[in-house]
C-alpha cells in the first residue's frame, strides 16, 4: 500500500447556547494543534426552535395561533418539526437558551399549545483548524489489532451491506471510494442537496477507516472495502444543527442503510436533543444499527474536564465506542463510563508515542494522521459491516451481541465502565456470525420450503424485510433472481468490473452493485439470456417455467434419458427439455405441486426460489 506524507490537525468543535445553558458539541478527532472554542450560534436564523407534536397533530394548526411563525424544514416520521420565528430587532426575540422561561413569548406561546411535546432551541456547533505538521506514515497496526484482514477475501463475505455516514460530507471522488458511493444527501440547507463536499475534512476522514478501498497503491485500507457509503452532510462550514443530524439519521433509516455512524457527541441529556433521541429511537425500530463515538475528554476554559459517554453514545439505541492506544490501554482522550459498550483503536497521547496514531484520508486524498474516538467508531461500524457481507438479515441486537460477546476482554476481568466489553475482533464476530440462523416472523416449523428458506438465509443467498418478515409467497423479480443464483454457485465477487457496455440495454451500472454485478455475472455464466429484443426485463416477475430453465443451467444438466416420462406433459418447446432434465436430475424434488395440472407460467415464489437453490447446492 502506497502512504504519502503525513500531517495532522485537531478538529474540535464547540457549541454553546446563548445565556445560562451552555453545551458543548464535539467531532471526536483529537491532534496536537487546533483549538476547542465556543461559539455563538451562527445560525441563519438565531430564531429557529425545534417542536415536537403528538402523534396525529397538525403542525399548520399549531403555528396558526402564533403570528409570524412559519415551518421551515420537518421530520415528520417523528414528528419533528424546525420553525422559525418572525426577524425582528428586540434582542429579546432571539434564542436565549434552553429552559421554557428564557424563551420569547412567542416561543412559549408555541409550547402552550394543544399537542405541542416540546419547544426547544436549536443546538450548533463550529470548527476550527490550523497548520498540518508532518508525522511519520507507519499506521497500519489497528487493522491486525482489529482481525480485519482475517476477514477479507472470506468466500461467505460477498454482500456490500449499506453504512450511513452522518457527519461534514465526503470527497466523493476519491479513489478509494469509487464505485461505492450512493444516495449522497446535505442536510444542511446551504447549498444543493447532494452537495456533501467536505471542506472539513472529517467525514472523509472516518469513511476512509471505514471503507478505503485496500491493495490499489493509494491512500489506505479501511475494514471493508466493499461496503457502500452513503454520505449525508450535517455540518457545513464548520456549523452544525442538532436538527439536521437528527433528519439525516431518519433519511438514512429509511433509505435503507443497515448501519449509521455518528462519529461527533457532546455532554448534553437526551432531553436537551429530544429530535436526535427520537431519530435514534426510529432508526433502531427500522432495524438499523447505530454506532457512535463515546467522545473526547475535554473541558472548556477554566472548567473542569468532563469525562462521562457523550450523547447520542450514551443513548441506549446506539454502540458506544471508546478508543485504546497501540499498548491496547485506555487512551487518555477516551471518555468512559457505564455506557461504554466496546473498544478500538484511537491513537495515543499526542505528545506521547509519535507512532501512536491512526492514518486516514483528508479531502483531497492526503494521508493524515489523527487521533480520537471518530476513528474508533467507523472501526467498529466496519466490523459490523463485514458481519452482514454474510449474514445480510443480522438484526441490530444480534449484530450488538455478536461484536460484545467476542471483544478481547481488557481492563478489569469482564464488561467495565473503563473498557466495555473490551477490543472489538472482527474475525471472532465474524465466525460466531456464520453459526447464526436467521428468523422470519412468517416462516415457521409449517411454513412450505421452511428448511430451504432457512438455510440459504444462513448462507446470505437470501435475506428478509426490515420488518423481520420473509414473505414466502411473494413474487421474484428477474434481477433478484440474478442475485440470488450468483451468490448460491459462487461467481460473486465484490469488485465491479465496467467491461465494454453492458450485456443488456435495460441494466446499466449507475453506482450500485445491484443489479448490475449480479445480472452481467449470471449472463456471464450462461444462467440468464435476457429477451429476443435484447433486454433484460430486470422488474419482471421470473415465470415458474424461466425459474426451473435457469437452475437447470446453472447445473450444467444434459438432456434427460429418452425413456424418461415426468410427471407434468409437454407445455411447450423452450422450457420444456430444461424442465424435464430438471425432474430426471432431482432438482424438482420438494417442489409443491409439480405434476399434471402444474402452472408452469405462474410467477415463481420466493419460497419456491429457495427450494430450487437449496437443491441445486445439494
Amino acid at each position: 500500500m502506497k502512504h504519502r506524507d503525513a500531517g495532522e490537525r485537531r478538529l474540535c468543535v464547540g457549541l454553546a447556547l446563548r445565556g445560562a445553558c451552555v453545551v458543548t458539541v464535539t467531532l471526536l478527532a483529537l491532534s496536537a494543534f487546533a483549538v476547542l472554542f465556543l461559539s455563538s450560534s451562527a445560525a441563519a436564523s438565531p430564531s429557529d426552535l425545534v417542536v415536537r407534536l403528538e402523534p396525529g397533530t397538525s403542525p399548520e394548526a399549531v403555528i396558526r395561533a402564533v403570528p409570524g411563525v412559519r415551518v421551515v424544514d420537518s421530520i415528520p416520521q417523528i414528528n419533528a418539526y424546525r420553525v422559525r420565528l418572525p426577524e425582528q430587532s428586540d434582542p429579546s426575540l432571539r434564542i436565549q437558551g434552553g429552559s421554557p422561561e428564557e424563551l420569547p413569548a412567542n416561543a412559549r406561546g408555541l409550547g402552550r399549545q394543544k399537542g405541542v411535546r416540546s419547544v426547544e432551541t436549536l443546538i450548533s456547533f463550529r470548527t476550527a483548524e490550523t497548520a498540518v505538521s508532518d508525522m511519520p506514515a507507519d499506521a497500519d497496526w489497528w487493522l491486525g489489532v482489529i482481525g480485519a484482514p482475517e476477514v477479507w477475501g472470506r468466500p461467505e463475505a460477498v454482500l456490500a451491506p449499506l453504512v450511513a455516514v452522518v457527519d461534514t460530507g465526503f470527497d466523493v471522488d476519491l479513489l478509494d471510494f469509487r464505485g461505492r458511493i450512493t444516495g449522497a444527501r446535505n442536510f444542511t440547507n446551504v447549498g444543493a442537496s447532494t452537495d456533501v463536499d467536505d471542506v472539513d475534512h472529517h467525514g472523509t476522514r472516518v469513511a476512509a477507516i471505514l471503507a478505503a478501498e485496500g491493495g490499489n497503491n493509494f491512500g489506505i485500507a479501511g475494514v471493508n472495502w466493499q461496503v457502500r457509503l452513503m454520505p449525508l452532510k450535517a455540518g457545513s462550514n464548520g456549523t452544525l444543527y442538532s436538527f439536521d443530524a437528527a433528519k439525516a439519521i431518519v433519511h438514512a433509516a429509511d433509505s435503507g442503510a443497515e448501519i449509521i455512524n455518528l462519529s461527533w457527541g457532546f455532554h448534553i441529556s437526551p432531553g436537551q436533543v429530544p429530535e436526535v433521541a427520537d431519530a435514534l429511537s426510529y432508526a433502531r425500530a427500522a432495524g438499523v444499527l447505530t454506532v457512535a463515538a463515546a467522545g473526547n475528554i475535554d473541558s472548556s476554559e477554566g472548567e473542569p474536564a468532563e469525562t462521562g459517554v457523550m450523547y447520542p453514545a450514551s443513548d441506549p439505541n446506539t454502540l458506544a465506542v471508546g478508543s485504546v492506544t497501540r499498548e491496547l490501554v485506555r487512551s487518555p482522550f477516551s471518555c468512559f463510563g457505564p455506557q461504554l459498550d466496546l473498544m478500538a483503536p484511537g491513537g495515543g497521547d499526542p505528545l506521547g508515542a509519535e507512532d501512536d496514531y491512526i492514518e486516514t484520508l483528508d479531502a483531497g486524498g492526503l494521508s493524515r494522521p489523527a487521533r480520537g474516538t471518530s476513528f474508533s467508531a467507523p472501526m467498529v461500524s466496519g466490523a459490523a459491516s463485514l458481519l452482514l457481507s454474510a449474514r445480510p438479515g443480522l438484526s441490530p441486537s444480534q449484530l450488538t451481541e455478536l461484536l460484545m460477546s467476542t471483544a478481547v476482554d481488557l481492563g478489569h476481568e469482564g464488561p467495565d465502565s473503563e473498557y466495555g466489553a473490551g477490543l472489538v475482533d472482527a474475525d471472532e464476530a465474524f465466525e460466531a456470525a456464520l453459526t447464526v440462523t436467521p428468523k422470519f416472523s412468517d416462516v415457521k416449523p409449517q411454513t412450505l420450503y421452511e428448511e430451504q428458506i432457512l438455510e440459504l438465509a444462513r448462507r446470505g443467498i437470501v435475506q428478509g424485510f426490515l420488518d423481520g418478515s420473509f414473505r414466502p409467497e411473494e413474487r421474484v423479480m428477474r434481477q433478484q433472481f440474478a442475485k440470488m443464483i450468483t451468490l448460491t454457485l459462487g461467481l460473486h465477487t465484490p469488485p465491479i468490473e465496467l467491461l465494454g457496455d453492458p450485456t443488456f440495454a435495460d441494466v446499466g451500472y449507475h453506482g450500485d452493485p445491484y443489479p448490475y454485478d449480479f445480472v452481467e455475472e449470471a449472463a456471464a455464466a450462461g444462467i440468464v439470456i435476457g429477451y429476443t429484443d435484447g433486454s433484460f426485463g430486470p422488474y419482471n416477475s421470473v415465470t415458474r417455467a424461466q425459474l426451473i430453465t435457469m437452475v437447470a443451467r446453472a447445473a450444467g444438466l444434459l438432456a434427460a434419458p429418452a425413456d424418461y416420462q415426468p410427471l407434468f406433459p409437454v407445455f411447450d418447446q423452450v422450457h420444456y427439455p430444461w424442465a424435464r432434465a430438471a425432474a430426471a436430475a432431482g432438482l424438482l424434488e420438494g417442489l409443491a405441486g409439480v405434476g399434471d395440472t402444474y402452472e408452469f407460467y405462474a410467477p415463481a415464489s420466493r419460497g419456491e426460489v429457495c427450494a430450487l437453490l437449496f437443491n441445486l447446492l445439494e
